[in-house]
């Protein structure tokens, strides 16, 4: 699971369809399309004219991978709504102890980052969601809004604090 389980006062919403196809993994953002169900938001997605089909709204982070929450009742998914502190990793299987995981949190299959790691990441950074659906530090077009802050910065993890919705660039 790519989403570290310390939470702070954070709403955790569920019982929402998933998009047939739908990759994406703990922490990645989340959209909901003009159907009703749950997708990994893309940035062009999102600055689609809402009178596009493909066009969805940015609702918050999703709380399992997607092949997690396919395996649940009638293939419901989660998500995390409203303003929160999070810490993204990759939670790689945890076999007799060789891998520790932050916070000690078990794998999840078909797991991988929900941010850009090929990016370099430091304190202050915003986040923006980027063309892949990963979260990105760098602003896929001027004047767009961020959705969060980087508070810190770990060897293979990074605690955000995500606004809950988008913000101005500042």
């Amino acid at each position: 699971m790519g989403l570290g389980r310390q939470k702070f006062t954070v709403l955790k919403v569920g019982e929402f369809a998933q998009e047939t196809g739908a990759v994406y993994y703990g922490g990645s953002p989340m959209a909901i399309t003009q159907t009703g169900t749950l997708r990994n938001a893309k940035y062009a997605q999102l600055a689609s004219a809402k009178s596009d089909a493909t066009a969805t709204t940015y609702v918050g982070i999703a709380y399992n991978t997607s092949t997690v929450d396919a395996d649940t009742y009638g293939g419901k998914s989660t998500f995390l709504a409203g303003a929160c502190v999070v810490t993204m990793s990759k939670m790689l299987a945890n076999t007799n102890n060789s891998v520790l995981n932050v916070q000690g949190t078990a794998g999840q299959s078909g797991d991988d980052y929900p941010y850009d790691t090929t990016l370099t990441w430091n304190e202050a950074d915003l986040l923006f969601v980027g063309h892949t659906g990963k979260w990105v530090n760098v602003n896929p077009a001027s004047g767009k809004p961020a959705f969060g802050t980087v508070l810190e910065v770990g060897t293979d993890s990074i605690t955000v604090l995500l606004y809950g919705g988008t913000n101005a660039v500042y």
